[in-house]
């Protein structure tokens, strides 16, 4: 094989002069269609990943919406149930007062993949008060004893403040 390059003004153009006998010819088309080979199977291949992953993006769409629609409907059931809450203790062994959950609400939120806007996630949440009464607003206060890795409660009369 011969090469030169063009000289003059043509130099910084980026063509290159080839002289090539038959038999490197020959090895040069094979090289290429070797080279288009497997480009053509890499293609292939991203293609079906594509698909692939577009498939799995509607799959996944379609069971959030689906989640979405469900726990929507359900918030609104349980608004108006009021069902009762679980039983709470700070020390485990002083209950709280009974409570139920109200104000139940649902939240999705949407995000961009790969030019598409897809779910990113769905919560549900709601309050919990008092089976009777109004809620008390309270603030606890703790000391958290590094060297002991226990919490132990601030001794202090502020201890448990109350507002009305």
């Amino acid at each position: 094989m011969i090469g030169t390059a063009k000289s003059g003004a043509d130099a910084g153009s980026g063509w290159l002069e080839l002289r090539l006998s038959t038999r490197e010819l020959k090895g040069v088309v094979s090289f290429l269609n070797q080279l288009k080979s497997q480009a053509n199977a890499l293609q292939t291949e991203q293609s079906t990943d594509k698909a692939r992953l577009e498939a799995n993006t509607q799959q996944t769409e379609w069971a959030a919406k689906t989640a979405w629609q469900y726990l929507s409907e359900l918030a609104k059931n349980l608004d108006i149930l009021k069902p009762k809450g679980p039983a709470l203790s700070l020390d485990g062994k002083t209950p709280w007062p009974s409570m139920r959950l109200t104000d139940f609400r649902v939240d999705a939120r949407r995000k961009k993949l790969r030019d598409q806007e897809v779910f990113d996630y769905i919560a549900m949440g709601w309050n919990v008060v008092p089976l009777q009464g109004a809620p008390l607003e309270a603030s606890l206060h703790f000391v958290f004893n590094v060297a002991n890795d226990d919490l132990r409660h601030n001794p202090s009369p502020e201890f448990l403040d109350t507002e009305e």
